[in-house]
């Protein structure tokens, strides 16, 4: 609909906002074309809470949704059973404000029930085997 509102936030060992909340799907789609693969660990917790801050920043009474893409697990803070405790907690904190959360695995490096503990559910979780075909497909098209 006109009035939906998008925001893109990279991450690795940091979290980066692309572009805040935006109607303009032009600048929206201008900026998924031109993320650069951030190199280092993946440090989801951080990009889930950066998102759900985000999200909550509006006032408006509209339903809000969260798209994570990775390609890895969890792995900041270390040990990694810690960075996935935290992403699943902030997962959870985002759920919980009301934000219909999404998980999309990307390659082979992922873990299944790692994204189903951030979506909440497996029917919010998809898996692709490389990075292109999130366009392929349609996945993200139908999502935005």
């Amino acid at each position: 609909p006109d009035d939906t509102r998008i925001g893109l936030i990279t991450f690795s060992d940091q979290t980066i906002t692309q572009i805040g909340l935006s109607g303009d799907r032009s600048a929206i789609l201008n900026a998924l074309n031109n993320i650069t693969r951030q190199r280092g660990e993946t440090g989801m917790a951080s990009a889930i809470s950066v998102a759900t801050q985000l999200l909550n920043s509006t006032s408006r009474n509209v339903p809000k949704a969260l798209i994570l893409i990775t390609d890895g697990i969890p792995n900041v803070p270390s040990p990694p059973s810690t960075a996935v405790s935290m992403t699943t907690a902030a997962a959870a904190a985002a759920r919980n404000s009301g934000i219909l959360v999404y998980a999309i695995g990307v390659g082979q490096l992922t873990n299944y029930q790692t994204l189903i503990s951030v979506a909440g559910n497996s029917s919010r979780v998809s898996q692709v085997g490389n990075f292109s075909q999130l366009f392929q497909n349609g996945l993200l098209n139908s999502l935005i």
